[in-house]
């Protein structure tokens, strides 16, 4: 474990066992341990160790739950679904997502709806619909510029691992044309229209 880790997950750990002796501000304290064992979670993904990562990732859904913290919760759900797309098991990437985007609809978080627009178009992507996938992706680059925000600088290397399942399987025609399209969707378009190949629908629209 390095410096990072160690030092995340001391923190982590003395705020959870202030949370199970009853110390003082509780809400408080579990929203900390929450994101202490996010970026424990970070760290142990970049370091390669998925198995710790999923793990941790898990647990703060749990927690998030538990507490009460939506957002958190969203973010969760989403970051779940990205691993499980990497895994090949899009159906369940697909209803993480689902719950993810209703509840960034109704937080109204455009962000996190771009992201979760992102993360449907790497489902897409992963069953080979490079055409709809391309679409998707660009309204969740459209939605994020909108925002003042470059997608491609919120995690590099998922974005290039899915970028290369788009490009290896359409041609440069068929991508511009498909990436103008996309530029007109909004998050719940974009949804719905990620939902059609699996025949499965929305209640966010």
């Amino acid at each position: 474990m390095n410096a990072s880790c160690r030092s995340t997950s001391h923190w982590r750990r003395g705020a959870i066992r202030q949370l199970r002796g009853g110390g003082i501000c509780w809400p408080r304290l579990a929203r900390f341990a929450l994101i202490a064992t996010r970026h424990l979670a970070w760290a142990y993904e970049n370091l390669g160790d998925r198995q710790r990562c999923l793990a941790l990732n898990e647990e703060n859904l749990r927690r998030a739950r538990a507490l009460g913290s939506e957002r958190i919760e969203g973010i969760r759900l989403g970051v779940l679904a990205s691993l499980r797309i990497e895994e090949g098991r899009i159906d369940e990437a697909v209803e993480l997502l689902k719950e993810s985007h209703g509840l960034h609809v109704e937080a109204a978080d455009p962000l996190q709806s771009a992201l979760d627009v992102f993360r449907f178009a790497a489902a897409v992507a992963a069953t080979g619909k490079a055409e709809m996938a391309t679409r998707i992706f660009s309204a969740a680059d459209a939605l994020a510029n909108d925002l003042g925000l470059n997608l491609n600088s919120w995690d590099p290397p998922y974005i290039e691992f899915v970028t290369r399942m788009i490009r290896d399987r359409i041609d440069e025609r068929s991508f511009e044309k498909a990436w103008e399209q996309g530029r007109t969707l909004n998050a719940d378009a974009a949804v719905a229209l990620a939902l059609e190949w699996s025949g499965a629908s929305t209640g966010c629209g």
